[in-house]
């Protein structure tokens, strides 16, 4: 992601709605710490370290509602971005079509996070739509 971001400042600097840009990029970058974190978090509940099991249901409880809540957070942040990418790319060679991808997927992945109102099709969903969009702005980027 962070030379996908890399790429997509560089061609949106000079757009005239530059705080958009700034603020998209911005939300996009702090949420690569937490995608980071998150895959820790994940590791530790499939892979054992040292021989220290999760025996105790009460921080298997903790740890499974730390992942879920990060995945939400995640998602919004990156629906966020995205809905701000949209209208700072209007203008510019990611522009165009990409640009309202980005202002469907922005909305779709904000309900996306609430799988526990939406069901699962809704996450699912909204994934599709993120991936649709990382591939077709790196075809813009090329």
């Amino acid at each position: 992601m962070i030379p996908g971001l890399v790429g997509l400042w560089r061609v949106l600097r000079h757009s005239p709605q530059a705080p958009l840009d700034a603020t998209g990029l911005g939300i996009l970058a702090a949420a690569v710490p937490v995608i980071i974190v998150l895959s820790l978090i994940g590791g530790r509940l499939v892979f054992g370290i040292y021989g220290i099991g999760l025996d105790d249901s009460a921080i298997v409880k903790f740890a499974v509602a730390t992942f879920v809540g990060g995945e939400h957070e995640v998602s919004l942040m990156i629906g966020a971005a995205l809905f701000a990418l949209a209208g700072a790319a209007r203008g510019t060679r990611v522009g165009g079509w990409v640009s309202a991808l980005a202002a469907i997927t922005g909305p779709g992945l904000c309900v996306g996070a609430f799988p526990w109102v939406t069901g699962l099709g809704a996450p699912f969903a909204a994934g599709l739509l993120f991936a649709s969009w990382l591939i077709a702005v790196g075809g813009r980027l090329r």
